[in-house]
């Protein structure tokens, strides 16, 4: 199950072999993802693409727009256009 953590600016999945998790970082109506960590132990089971879909869920539901600063994210947009409109300008 993916987690909100809006006061640590963080989208985790928690697992008893170690905790994946995606950062960002807000200001104004963007939403900056700035780093998708998964664990060794916990990898290949598609995790980190929960856990930015979850994020650009949120960014979608919130009126803001994404900047994938994480080269994660910005592929996992790149292989889904149905996320493009929420790009932001560069």
């Amino acid at each position: 199950m993916i987690i909100h953590d809006e006061a640590h600016c963080r989208f985790l999945q928690e697992d008893p072999k170690g905790t994946a998790y995606m950062e960002y970082t807000c200001a104004g109506n963007i939403l900056t993802v700035t780093h998708t960590k998964v664990p060794d132990a916990i990898a290949g089971r598609g995790i980190a693409g929960k856990l930015v879909e979850a994020a650009l869920q949120h960014a979608r539901t919130e009126g803001l727009k994404v900047r994938p600063d994480c080269s994660y994210a910005a592929a996992y947009m790149r292989r889904h256009p149905d996320y493009a409109d929420l790009l932001a300008p560069a």
